[in-house]
């Protein structure tokens, strides 16, 4: 039996994929709109899990842009659109918090991780506990 990693997708290559190669990938809503791109990937560094996508929107050239960090379980890659699709309202993704490439927000803070997963209606990791709820 296969494991999930060693699982071949459409186009015949398995499910890894290097974080060199995420970069730059296109981030669009389900009518594929394009919301920007995957600017970097933020990794917890005991357990290897992919923690956040970094968004990059607006700008030209990277100069005037904006990043916003993305629970990595929001985003489902589509082969067909080469490109993650995430399925978030529009006043949500508005109102996100946002910040410069020259001023990235502490990601290892616990407080950082449970105001960010509140936002998207996300429950902080490992409490089991759903955020709608309180």
């Amino acid at each position: 039996m296969q494991t999930r990693s060693e699982q071949t997708t459409l186009s015949g290559h398995t499910r890894l994929i290097s974080a060199a190669r995420v970069q730059g990938t296109s981030v669009t809503n389900p009518a594929r709109d394009n919301l920007g791109s995957i600017r970097d990937v933020v990794l917890d560094k005991y357990d290897g899990a992919v923690r956040y996508a970094v968004l990059e929107f607006g700008g030209f050239l990277g100069m005037g842009s904006k990043l916003f960090a993305l629970p990595w379980e929001l985003l489902h890659y589509d082969e067909n659109a080469d490109a993650y699709v995430i399925d978030i309202d529009k006043a949500i993704l508005k109102a996100a918090p946002g910040f410069d490439s020259d001023d990235w927000p502490d990601m290892g803070a616990v407080a950082f991780d449970t105001d960010l997963r509140r936002h998207y209606g996300l429950a902080a990791l490992g409490s089991g506990i759903d955020p709608s709820l309180h």
